[in-house]
């Protein structure tokens, strides 16, 4: 059966397993426990937008990482190379796109064999 996900009015998420139909009836009065919610389709699609090819949570590469104390160095690289870029504690570069994933390898001379067609 779905979940649905709907927000309260102090901005908690709500997890709500429901037939669609269930759903469907739901949405018209959605009042649970006196507080009334609102559907949070972004929050159900979970970590991939495919109206935008963003990343809500950025993906960490583990091949494209330096050590962390090279970080600074790496981050004016990519700069300089037009693709900003963060960086996790470990070295591990923060994709927030697949276009920014194919920039950054590209500006640091790296390729991506597993990757698929319109990967770069």
């Amino acid at each position: 059966m779905p979940t649905y996900c709907y927000e309260k009015p102090d901005g908690s998420i709500v997890e709500r397993i429901m037939t669609i139909s269930e759903m469907e009836k739901f949405d018209k009065n959605p009042v649970a426990d006196g507080e009334t919610l609102k559907r949070r389709i972004d929050v159900e699609m979970g970590g991939h937008s495919a109206v935008n090819d963003l990343w809500r949570n950025p993906i960490a590469s583990e091949g494209a990482a330096c050590h962390p104390s090279d970080i600074p160095e790496y981050k004016r690289h990519a700069e300089k190379n037009g693709v900003p870029t963060n960086y996790d504690g470990a070295g591990r570069p923060l994709f927030t796109s697949r276009g920014h994933r194919a920039k950054y390898l590209k500006a640091f001379g790296l390729h991506d064999r597993s990757g698929g067609y319109g990967d770069g």
